[in-house]
């Protein structure tokens, strides 16, 4: 998406730019000065939504890489848990440990 948007910001600024020096003859147009300012505040307003949505994709993507070591982690110390568990307990108690292998 931020291609998208950065493409749009692009042809915005090129856009306000050429109206900008050319307002006398927009204005014959219907294109105000007021109108113009409007473009620029919401080129303005974009690009900085953009950069918030590219700044919040980068930080989702480094919890989500934390989370996915997290995991990992736990699941290895679950798996050593869990073979203790059944070296040393009879499988018709592994339930009361949570563990509902059957054997």
């Amino acid at each position: 998406m931020s291609k998208l948007i950065n493409e749009q910001v692009r042809k915005m600024e090129i856009l306000i730019s050429g109206l900008r020096s050319n307002k006398d003859v927009v204005k014959n147009w219907g294109i105000s000065e007021s109108l113009i300012s409007e473009l620029d505040v919401e080129k303005i307003e974009l690009d900085k939504d953009n950069q918030e949505l590219e700044r919040l994709k980068t930080e989702i993507r480094e919890k989500s890489r934390a989370a996915t070591k997290r995991m990992v982690n736990l699941k290895k110390k679950y798996t050593v848990v869990k073979k203790v568990i059944k070296r040393d307990a009879e499988p018709i108690k592994w339930g009361q440990f949570g563990i509902m292998d059957r054997r």
